[in-house]
């Protein structure tokens, strides 16, 4: 994959030309532009629900990706690329995943440079090592600079 999907300037992740996650999204633009039928919803009992979206193609590279909505607001994305349905717990290893993880670094430093902290919030590529998995998660910041409300939209 060679496209830019992740908009630094204005934190957001773009998924077509006419759609891209940001923070100012709600989980109806999900159903009415993916299909209900096609979006995944665990409510957490704790003010949280997280939506998930799988098998999204961008650019020839499959995504998937989890949006955490904080009482009404869109406050993390966490996505991925490069999983298949071979993907078990049976053939699952560490160095798999570490190796995931440098993929995913190399991707985001492709995407948006080596600085991952902006005035919207923070970008990053992990392996989580109590989960299992490798990742790539975008924070939005819980509150903005006020001038640069004006720039994201």
């Amino acid at each position: 994959m060679t496209k830019k999907i992740i908009d630094a300037w204005k934190g957001r992740i773009i998924i077509s030309d006419h759609f891209s996650i940001s923070r100012v999204i709600m989980p109806e633009d999900l159903f009415n532009y993916f299909g209900r039928e096609n979006v995944e919803i665990n409510d957490v009992k704790n003010g949280y629900v997280h939506y998930t979206i799988r098998d999204i193609p961008i650019d020839g590279t499959i995504f998937s990706f989890i949006l955490f909505f904080g009482f009404g607001k869109l406050d993390m994305v966490s996505f991925g690329f490069d999983y298949s349905a071979d993907d078990t717990w049976e053939n699952w290893s560490e160095e798999k995943e570490l190796n995931r993880a440098a993929k995913y670094e190399k991707w985001l430093t492709m995407q948006v440079g080596r600085d991952r902290d902006f005035y919207w919030g923070n970008i990053w590529a992990a392996f989580d090592a109590k989960s299992g998995w490798s990742s790539l998660g975008l924070r939005f910041a819980q509150k903005l600079k006020p001038w640069y409300l004006r720039w994201l939209y």
